[in-house]
């Protein structure tokens, strides 16, 4: 009777305290109230959407798309496209709102299905003898004596208008690059082969081929000269373009020797980044330190959860990347493609890369704290102390614990490295609220002066452990109404966690507050 009771001013507390978040009158919800009201779209219908489209236009469809992928929701129909005009092989799926998004997919369309070309123009399928006749003729106007080496099952976008050909670099026919500019710009480049099956001429005259002998030398050189007792990685079947000049070498970024740009300026200008088995950055980057897979996923998923979302980048445990001195910042590509991450760093020097969020859901809005003024139409008996949808949070006015200066991943944290500052005003899980839960823990990732600690910035530090006992504390008005239970996962202080009502066998999910103690989020039947 008692825990039907609790369970039941629980719910009352729910209710009010959500009703205090609701916009007033008729306001737009924010952005992640409007995520939070749409479904996920996932792979299996962005492929349906794709095949209707392409039935409307005769077309029959195989969207080359897992079903399991799951991308931004959308609250008006998916546009589909043909990425260029006329050719259905190749479609853009797009939506605008919430959040605008788009994503290329493979149809599988046996054919393309020509649509209006450019006025005085004819749209037309181009095929491997097409390609074929463009290139020898351009070979033959530079008295070249060669094929383009094109597989005679491809096929190509449509063009409106003759193929473009002309040497990939300049003065070097052995590449080329046939392109198309009406519908929309295509590129394709090719290899070309002699005739008469010998090594050939070209406008560059006696400039030698670079081989990967050379390559190599020119990084040993250059390694030795900077005391760095390193190897450079060369593919020996590489084959490199002529350099009738001295070979260059230097590390692309700062000093970081782990990628050494090597570069030839005559007959032409070209470049090529050899990566070498140096370990560390030496000095315009001393200071800094190496960036693991778990820092860059780390704050992808910081950027997520600050816009009300979480996600799961996968990014190989194997991967290399330049060092930093300073935290790593992300955004989403283009401010509002949330399924690609750019994540940054500015200093020793600027690098960047592009991260998959790999979406898995989207929060609703962050809940108002349940105050007197905030709440009127709380129901009657809620009390602050009886809303534990926002116990996860510290109360207004209260301090929680912060880093006093920015800090690497693997820093041990001591009292030197903390300070108090006012809790943020949104209502947030995993907060410390005594320097004493920290000090003595070790940092997972890098984070920056100011920077409030969360639970997940952490190593584990378990209050709850799966299978052990917990109190299940329910605070209904003054007082608190504790329940037998036990923990069906581990937790740490501010993780939503599930456990088995021992009364009633029912499994609930609650904050972990302290050690073997938990309090409800969820109802208790």
């Amino acid at each position: 009777m008692i825990a039907r009771l609790s369970a039941l001013f629980v719910a009352l507390a729910l209710a009010g305290a959500v009703r205090a978040a609701e916009p007033e009158g008729d306001a737009a919800p924010g952005l992640a109230a409007q995520l939070a009201q749409a479904e996920v779209v996932t792979g299996a219908d962005i492929a349906a959407r794709v095949v209707a489209v392409l039935a409307e236009a005769g077309q029959l469809a195989e969207p080359a798309i897992s079903a399991e992928r799951r991308f931004h929701p959308c609250v008006d129909d998916m546009a589909v496209a043909p990425r260029v005009a006329g050719d259905w092989r190749t479609v853009v799926v797009t939506c605008g709102a919430p959040v605008g998004w788009s994503v290329t997919v493979r149809t599988g369309a046996r054919a393309a299905t020509p649509e209006a070309a450019p006025e005085g123009a004819t749209l037309r399928q181009v095929d491997a003898a097409e390609i074929d006749r463009a290139v020898r003729d351009a070979l033959a106007l530079v008295g070249e004596a060669a094929s383009p080496v094109v597989t005679q099952s491809r096929t190509f976008y449509p063009c409106a208008v003759p193929l473009e050909v002309a040497p990939r670099i300049a003065g070097d026919w052995r590449t080329v690059s046939v392109s198309c500019a009406e519908p929309a710009r295509w590129t394709l480049n090719l290899r070309t082969v002699p005739d008469d099956g010998r090594a050939r001429r070209t406008p560059l005259g006696d400039a030698p081929l670079a081989t990967a002998g050379d390559i190599e030398a020119v990084v040993r050189k250059a390694l030795a000269e900077a005391g760095i007792e390193a190897s450079p990685r060369v593919s020996q079947m590489r084959r490199y373009y002529p350099c009738s000049g001295e070979l260059s070498a230097a590390p692309r970024y700062g000093s970081d020797w782990r990628t050494v740009e090597v570069r030839c300026s005559d007959p032409m200008e070209w470049s090529i980044h050899i990566r070498t088995t140096a370990h560390a950055a030496e000095g315009a980057a001393a200071g800094a330190f190496d960036i693991t897979a778990a820092d860059v996923e780390a704050a992808v998923v910081e950027l997520l959860d600050a816009a009300g979302m979480s996600g799961e980048p996968v990014i190989p445990a194997t991967r290399r990347f330049y060092p930093c001195s300073e935290p790593l910042s992300a955004a989403p590509r283009d401010g509002s493609d949330w399924s690609l991450i750019d994540v940054r760093c500015s200093a020793p020097f600027e690098w960047s890369l592009l991260v998959r969020a790999n979406l898995t859901s989207l929060l609703p809005a962050p809940v108002a704290e349940a105050t007197p003024d905030a709440a009127p139409d709380a129901a009657p008996g809620a009390t602050p102390q009886a809303a534990p949808a926002a116990a996860s949070a510290a109360p207004q006015g209260a301090e929680v614990v912060a880093l006093r200066r920015s800090l690497r991943k693997g820093a041990v944290l001591t009292a030197e490295d903390i300070v108090m500052i006012p809790a943020p005003q949104k209502v947030s899980t995993g907060l410390f609220s005594s320097a004493e839960d920290v000090i003595g823990r070790t940092l997972t990732q890098t984070l920056g002066e100011g920077r409030a600690l969360h639970a997940r910035h952490l190593e584990h530090d378990w209050l709850v452990r799966e299978g052990n006992p917990v109190m299940i504390v329910n605070a209904i008005g003054g007082f608190e109404i504790i329940t037998a239970g036990k923990a069906v996962g581990n937790g740490q202080l501010g993780d939503i966690i599930e456990v088995q009502n021992i009364s009633s066998g029912d499994i609930i999910q609650g904050v972990v507050e302290a050690a073997e103690k938990i309090r409800p989020v969820a109802n208790m039947n």
